[in-house]
């Protein structure tokens, strides 16, 4: 690829613009050979596989198989310290609930 400093011209329409641009900004021509553009595909494919391939984990449920993994038991500190936010939020707002409406029957 030619350096990002370059300029290159449309070669519809005649527009002066930087490289690093694909496509023309007038008439949205492509500014790129066919030669970058299949490199610069490959390394996008390339870059998404190795993201794809680093973000996926593999979750297995404790109990189906020997292949789960234990998890702590309920109320203990470990156990919440494992859980997820959401499921704290989920906690905290029955908690919550339950506590306003046992100060709601006691004050009739």
């Amino acid at each position: 690829m030619p350096a990002l400093d370059s300029e290159v011209t449309c070669p519809k329409c005649g527009e002066v613009q930087l490289n690093h641009d694909f496509l023309c900004a007038r008439c949205g021509a492509s500014l790129e050979t066919n030669e970058e553009h299949k490199e610069r595909l490959a390394v996008l494919e390339q870059s998404r596989r190795e993201a794809e391939h680093n973000d996926v984990s593999i979750q297995r449920f404790p109990g189906f198989g020997t292949n789960g993994t234990p998890f702590a038991k309920w109320g203990t500190r470990q156990f919440f310290n494992q859980m997820s936010n959401q499921l704290r939020r989920r906690y905290l707002i029955v908690i919550v609930v339950l506590a306003i409406g046992i100060v709601f029957l006691l004050s009739r």
